[in-house]
């Protein structure tokens, strides 16, 4: 799946939040406040967020460069809730942070 808000409002419902659309864009509901949904699988802040909230939920994360002979490859998440290991990689470390939570939240991504 690509990064974008059809990502982020998948990750944003399996941290709990409810998503609602008012176009052009989405918000959730945050201590009985509305807030915009982050852009999790896009943005190095949305990321940050995620991690905090998945850190709540007892959800530990790995993210490392890959490089080859110099060259960048891509991003490699590595998540666990203590029970299961997921990997997923991505060109950018928003949207590999977002599958991996994903895969350990059972949520389809391969879309």
């Amino acid at each position: 799946m690509q990064a974008g808000r059809e990502l982020d409002v998948k990750v944003a419902e399996a941290l709990g939040y409810q998503v609602n659309k008012i176009s052009p864009d989405y918000f959730i509901l945050v201590d009985g406040e509305i807030d915009v949904l982050p852009y999790f699988s896009s943005r190095w802040a949305g990321m940050g967020l995620l991690m905090d909230e998945a850190l709540k939920q007892g959800i530990a994360f790995r993210l490392e460069t890959r490089f080859m002979v110099g060259s960048f490859i891509d991003y490699a998440c590595l998540v666990s809730d203590g029970n299961r290991l997921e990997l997923a990689s991505a060109s950018t470390a928003p949207h590999a942070t977002c599958l991996a939570f994903s895969k350990l939240k059972g949520i389809e991504t391969d879309l």
